[in-house]
Formats: C-alpha cells, sequence, structure tokens
C-alpha cells in the first residue's frame, strides 16, 4: 500500500478535476485527449515521488532513537516501513499509534524539528512528506514547505504556495506566516486581507491560538 495512492482510478479522477479547473479549451477531441494524457502522466509521476520521498522521510526519522521521543517517532516509523503493503496493518498503527496518542504530533514535529533547515533540501522534503502524509489537516507541514519554497526556490514561488494553501486550509496559523511572506514579498494590502480574514476564524478565539492571535495583531499592524 502507498501513502499516496497510485490507483489508476485516484489518479484518472485527480487528473479529470485538474484539467476542469483549468478551464481549458480545445479545438479537437485529439487535442484534448493529448493534453489529459499529458496530465495524467505528471500528476502519477507527482505521486511516485512523494511516495518515495515519504519512504525515505520514515527511514531518516527510524534513525533516530535517542530520548523518549526520539524512540517513539523511531518505533512507529519502523512499524510502518514494516506493513507498507498491508493497508489492513497501516490503518490499524495510524489508529492506535498515531490518532490515539495525543502527543504524537507534538513528538513528530519536534524531532523533524531537529532535523529541519538543515541545508539538504532533500532531506527536508522527504520530512515534509511525512509530515503531510500523516498530519493532512495541520498548519505545520504547510508551513515547513512554506519556508522550503523561500529558501530553495525564493519568495515569488513561496507566495504562490501559501495563496493556494490558505484557501484550502484555512488555520489562523498558516494565514499568519502566509501573510508574513506576502509582506516581504511587498504585498501588503494581500497581507491586511488575510489576516483580517484570519481574525474572524472562529479557532482563533481558542486557547492554543492565542499566540498567534497575538502575532496577527502585531504583524496586521505593519499592513
Amino acid at each position: 500500500m502507498n501513502m499516496f495512492n497510485e490507483s489508476d482510478h485516484f489518479i484518472d479522477d485527480l487528473t479529470l478535476r485538474l484539467v476542469q479547473n483549468q478551464g481549458c479549451s480545445f479545438t479537437s477531441h485529439l487535442e484534448a485527449t493529448r493534453h489529459f494524457e499529458k496530465t495524467r502522466q505528471e500528476i502519477r509521476r507527482l505521486v511516485k515521488q512523494s511516495n518515495s520521498q515519504f519512504i525515505e522521510g520514515l527511514n531518516y526519522l527510524k534513525e533516530c532513537s535517542q530520548g523518549q521521543v526520539q524512540q517513539y517517532v523511531s518505533g512507529v516509523c519502523g512499524k510502518i516501513l514494516k506493513n507498507m503493503d498491508s493497508s489492513k496493518k497501516l490503518n490499524k498503527i495510524i489508529e492506535t499509534e498515531i490518532l490515539n496518542f495525543d502527543r504524537s504530533m507534538l513528538y513528530f514535529f519536534d524531532v523533524i524539528n531537529t532535523s529541519y533547515d538543515c541545508g539538504d533540501f532533500h532531506r527536508e522534503l522527504c520530512l515534509i512528506s511525512v509530515a503531510m502524509a500523516l498530519f493532512p489537516f495541520n498548519a505545520q507541514p504547510y508551513v515547513y514547505y512554506g519556508s522550503y519554497l523561500w529558501r530553495k526556490e525564493g519568495k515569488e514561488m513561496a507566495e504562490i504556495f501559501y495563496t493556494k494553501i490558505v484557501e484550502a486550509l484555512q488555520d489562523p496559523a498558516l494565514d499568519y506566516f502566509a501573510a508574513d511572506c506576502f509582506i516581504k514579498n511587498g504585498n501588503k494590502e494581500k497581507a491586511r486581507n488575510l489576516l483580517q480574514k484570519s481574525q474572524k476564524n472562529k479557532l482563533l478565539s481558542m486557547e492554543k491560538y492565542s499566540n498567534v492571535r497575538q502575532s496577527i495583531g502585531e504583524l496586521l499592524a505593519q499592513c
């Protein structure tokens, strides 16, 4: 089993959605078919690449075994790697070792942070793949990726990414980092609009977002 689905049905469905969202117009059925197939092949390539990076990331984390937190992360990654060919076993591991352990996310991010921004961009991308696969609805993996893009590809590419991800995942913490990127890229109005929108997010009233709430206010003052 792959964490990132490589089945033909999944690839075809994703390709169709992407092509529809592109709003392309074609002069012939042959042109449309060629575009669909080209897009399909690119998606399949990216999915395979993501799976490869995910497995490499698991192996990196498996090597970290000093300390209680590291031993937990190493142990979970080892179990996932051992059962990659069984969706039933893998789902059980995710449920028991990650979903039912309230500190799993903190432990994983704690270990990832020790290796993040290490100067090895490939290693970073592999660790990000693990974070995204295991915690897809948390803002932190996307903050990691935004930072990665900024340092490797430049703040313009980071802004393109943040512009898209803040629409897909509406989280005040993610909004803060996106707005910071917009400001540093010279787009204060874009940052202000995002931060004002973020202030209306119900999540911001939660205690765990208290620091983010203050940071958003401080950043908004710069706009």
